[in-house]
């Protein structure tokens, strides 16, 4: 849906996904690294 449709807002949208989806991939990372999930979100832990 969001590929197909050529409205404004689907860089917008791609662009919220890719950002959840580099938030993803650093958590996961930071886990196979033998880190631990903080309680909160981690979003602030660089």
């Amino acid at each position: 849906d969001i590929l197909v449709s050529n409205s404004p807002s689907r860089d917008e949208k791609l662009k919220a996904l890719l950002a959840i989806l580099d938030l993803t991939v650093r958590d996961v990372h930071f886990l196979l690294e033998g880190g631990e999930m903080p309680v909160k979100t981690g979003a602030t832990n660089e």
